[in-house]
């Protein structure tokens, strides 16, 4: 190579020159600042027919290549960075590539002046500027392979994104989503970092300007990635804002370094550049805490991701700078690129299933916890029952003791007492009598008021899954449900109510029964089917049992009922003064009742209101009596209310019916306490 100090020579002007003049060609010799040089080299061609030969080099803003054609004149073929790629005679990425004839069994020198620019503070291209020689078939060869292998590499990216993709339309994780947006940002980071990008713009030397862009994306959407997939927040919640702080300066560096120019733009490249590589190392020592400090596997993931993704990005940009060779483990730096991506995407998306996993585990162990606790508390109010057995056992014994000390006086009066006790056992005798029959009787009642009651097999033909919670106050219940299954005009449908009638215990099941009996005369004898009009026929046939219009008897019954029709897929309802409340898409819907009730002090010829919703996705329905809200306890001694009692449904509707009917249980058990139940209660929830 030969200094053009002037950069005025012409090829002619160097062909004249001593080639002695010329210096043995170093690449990394060449100053970095603007200059000019003349290379030389000879080219030699020992195959028996012509052939191109191409030239590949990297780094320069312009080259000249002259050589001489069959008549000896010198020819001149133009390429470099700098150059607008359509002038280009071949784009091959960031190198600069040019084809040379040459004749068979002939050897010709080739001069070349290359002009390198001031660059700007933003240029990270490669900066070995060796140069290679291959022929015209090779060169296509290996063209094509960096081809197929970005193409193979694109194509396992868009099945990553495609598979991500359902799992974040399935699970609504926004780790997926996140993944999403990682992944495009790697690809398009390693598409320019690697110079492949190159062949898509018009200029070359724009390339550090995409790789900024790309650059930013990628290093923020990583460390986001790593906040939500290692949930430092939870697990690290002290140190996890450290790498904030990190993210931000390199942000400032980087925005720094490309608005400035001249050494100010230089100096703050040099501290962004090294900074990449310091995130990601902050990165691996956060998920090595993790994992260790909580055997996370997520973390694992992250871990080993993030490791061989650094281990082959530091190779390729050694290989850039030239620490390592061209083809290092025969890769080059490019293709480690690919590799070292791959496997971090492969597995991140793996890291994100660990993540679903161990959340499920978690959730798992909860539940056995609260099991657990359960029991704990059974066992303390087992243990508590004994105790007070054992107070009453002393005071049994303190009573005995008083007794056989106060025996004489006793003696003395025994002839009183006895009489006493003679009378006494003849009225203790009928109250035994009187109340074992009372007792009898409501026994047998509550016998014949769960007669009444719509058995499994009726229920399950009703809905998919349901629970009911039935809790009479009284062993016989004002509360009721009752169900039916009608054939109308060759359609089946299921009827199914819930009731509160006036009062409790005998009274209430004295008015459920009737009621009962009343529904199944207009819905299974009278095949009345609409819910409206099921309600305003009971109504009617309940002032005529009562014979309200002369005994101004007000008792009554408010209740809900629902129709439904399977094979229309339709859900009609009515409600008299009990609503309908449901949950769709985890939204919840509460449909009032009529301010009306079946009896009651309303004026007669009542009309009640109808609603029709479709069975069109997964749903899960409630009715329920006013029993649950209305129970007095807490710390306050306070009623449960309304509005609890729904954002307790809201919080456990997507739990198995099952599972929702024991929290339904337990929530009222530790609100009770040691009060007395002050209502009926019925909750039925049915899916």
């Amino acid at each position: 190579w030969l200094k053009d100090s002037s950069s005025q020579l012409n090829i002619e002007q160097i062909v004249s020159l001593p080639k002695q003049n010329f210096m043995p060609y170093i690449w990394d010799s060449l100053a970095l600042g603007a200059s000019t040089n003349w290379l030389r080299f000879t080219v030699k061609n020992e195959n028996n027919k012509p052939q191109k030969i191409v030239i590949q080099t990297t780094k320069f803003d312009f080259l000249d290549f002259y050589f001489q054609d069959s008549n000896k004149s010198w020819k001149k073929k133009s390429t470099g960075t700098s150059v607008l790629q359509a002038n280009k005679e071949l784009v091959y990425g960031a190198y600069s590539v040019v084809k040379i004839p040459l004749e068979a069994h002939s050897k010709q020198d080739i001069y070349i002046k290359a002009t390198y620019l001031n660059r700007e503070p933003i240029d990270v291209a490669p900066i070995q500027m060796s140069f290679t020689a291959h022929s015209e078939t090779s060169f296509e060869s290996y063209k094509n392979m960096r081809d197929l292998a970005m193409a193979f590499y694109t194509g396992a990216l868009i099945i990553m994104l495609l598979y991500n993709f359902f799992l974040f339309v399935i699970t609504k994780d926004i780790n997926y989503f996140l993944y999403l947006f990682i992944a495009i940002s790697i690809y398009f980071f390693i598409f320019f970092s690697s110079g492949l990008g190159v062949d898509y713009i018009e200029e070359a030397s724009q390339t550090s300007y995409y790789l900024a862009l790309t650059s930013f994306f990628h290093i923020n959407l990583h460390v986001i990635f790593a906040f939500y997939i290692l949930r430092l927040s939870e697990f690290l919640s002290k140190s996890y804002k450290s790498i904030i702080i990190l993210l931000v300066i390199y942000d400032v560096l980087l925005v720094l370094a490309t608005v400035m120019t001249g050494n100010l733009g230089l100096f703050f490249r040099a501290l962004a550049t090294p900074l990449v590589f310091g995130i990601f190392a902050y990165t691996l020592f956060l998920a090595y805490k993790v994992w260790k400090k909580n055997n996370y596997a997520p973390a694992f993931y992250f871990l080993v991701a993030n490791f061989f993704y650094m281990v082959f990005m530091v190779i390729a940009v050694f290989q850039l700078l030239g620490a390592l060779p061209f083809l290092f483990l025969g890769l080059e730096s490019w293709q480690n690129n690919l590799i070292g991506s791959l496997i971090e995407l492969t597995l991140f998306s793996l890291s994100i299933g660990a993540k679903i996993t161990y959340i499920q585990k978690e959730i798992k162990q909860q539940q056995l916890n609260q099991v657990k606790i359960r029991q704990e508390e059974e066992a303390k109010r087992a243990a508590l029952i004994e105790e007070k057995n054992k107070e009453l056992e002393q005071k049994v014994r303190e009573r005995t003791a008083e007794v056989v000390e106060k025996s004489e006086e006793i003696q003395q009066q025994n002839e009183e007492l006895q009489r006493t006790s003679e009378q006494l056992e003849g009225q203790h005798k009928f109250l035994t009598e009187l109340y074992n029959d009372t007792q009898a009787s409501i026994n047998y009642a509550q016998r014949i008021q769960d007669a009444i009651l719509p058995k499994p097999d009726l229920l399950e033909a009703c809905f998919n899954s349901y629970f009911i919670l039935f809790k009479p106050r009284d062993i016989v219940s004002g509360d009721f449900y009752w169900a039916a299954d009608i054939w109308v005009n060759g359609f089946k449908k299921e009827v199914f109510v819930a009731a509160d009638c006036t009062g409790h215990g005998v009274p209430g099941a004295f008015m459920s029964l009737i009621c009962a009996n009343l529904l199944n005369q207009i819905v299974v004898e009278r095949k009345v089917v609409e819910p409206q009009v099921i309600l305003e026929k009971v109504d009617k046939a309940l002032r005529i049992f009562l014979n309200k219009a002369t005994t101004k008897n007000h008792d009554g019954m408010d209740c809900a009922i629902i129709v439904i029709d399977k094979k229309k897929r339709l859900l009609e309802f009515s409600g008299a003064k009990r609503p309908l409340v449901y949950f769709k898409n985890n939204r919840i819907t509460r449909i009032k009742g009529d301010a009306k009730s079946i009896g009651g002090h309303e004026r007669e010829g009542k009309f009640f209101s109808k609603h029709t919703l479709e069975l069109d996705s997964e749903t899960t329905y409630y009715l329920y009596s006013d029993g649950y809200a209305d129970q007095i306890g807490g710390p306050k001694k306070r009623k449960f209310m309304t509005k609890h009692f729904r954002k307790l449904l809201t919080d456990i509707h997507h739990l198995p019916l099952e599972e929702q009917k024991m929290i339904l249980e337990d929530k009222l058990i530790a609100w009770q306490g040691k009060e007395e139940q002050v209502d009926d209660i019925l909750v039925v929830g049915f899916r």
